[in-house]
């Protein structure tokens, strides 16, 4: 995931392999597959009143984490549910 700066260029946030995201107003989520090894999931969290295009990434974004610590986030944050997914990625 990256932003989009224009003329080809970009500033990333969450490495690849994407395949999930969701968002709300608050908040943007993503899964990946790390190195692009499908038996690896990590989850992150972007807070998106923290980010801008020039900002660095350590302020905004959390992770990576697994499945269990992913959810205690989730619940106590209320972070959206993913609503895009990459089905051939996943």
């Amino acid at each position: 995931m990256a932003y989009d700066l224009g003329d080809g260029a970009s500033v990333g946030r969450i490495d690849a392999t994407v395949f999930s995201v969701g968002w709300n107003t608050k908040y943007l989520v993503a899964a990946r597959h790390p190195y692009s090894i499908r038996s690896k999931t990590e989850y992150y969290y972007l807070i998106r009143a923290l980010d801008a295009p020039y900002e660095d990434p350590d302020v905004s974004v959390r992770g990576p984490f697994d499945d269990r610590a992913f959810s205690r986030e989730r619940g106590r944050l209320k972070l959206p549910g993913f609503q895009l997914e990459i089905e051939s990625m996943k």
